[in-house]
């Protein structure tokens, strides 16, 4: 379950470039330990400002990421986000909640903090 990730130092992130496909249903999704989902401003800082370096299918995504909602995380811990086209006359669309257990999407991808590097007192 090895995948290749990208530091993104203004988030302190380190994230996976591609989706794991083989979690394309809710009920499938396993978040290894020391890893989480993306939050929905993390997301949006990767498909705003590093969208090139991460596999996106084009202008098109599908995948899950944490439940942007206080109040829908306990029951529905999953958002998933979704685009049809860039452009100003459309916007990011998504399901708030419902998300049920046979649900399906494009993937997920995991995150991880960066290890802070030891002040070396230079």
């Amino acid at each position: 379950m090895k995948k290749e990730t990208i530091k993104i130092k203004e988030l302190g992130l380190e994230i996976e470039k591609e989706l794991h496909k083989e979690m394309e249903m809710i009920k499938d999704i396993k978040i290894p330990k020391g890893w989480r989902l993306l939050t929905m401003s993390e997301f949006l800082e990767v498909w705003n400002n590093h969208r090139s370096k991460f596999d996106f299918n084009g202008d098109r995504f599908d995948e899950i990421i944490k439940q942007p909602l206080k109040d829908g995380i306990k029951d529905y811990p999953f958002y998933n986000v979704w685009l049809n086209r860039l452009d100003i006359r459309s916007g990011l669309l998504g399901n708030l909640g419902d998300l049920y257990y046979d649900d399906r999407s494009r993937g997920v991808r995991f995150c991880r903090e960066l290890k802070k590097q030891k002040e070396t007192g230079k």
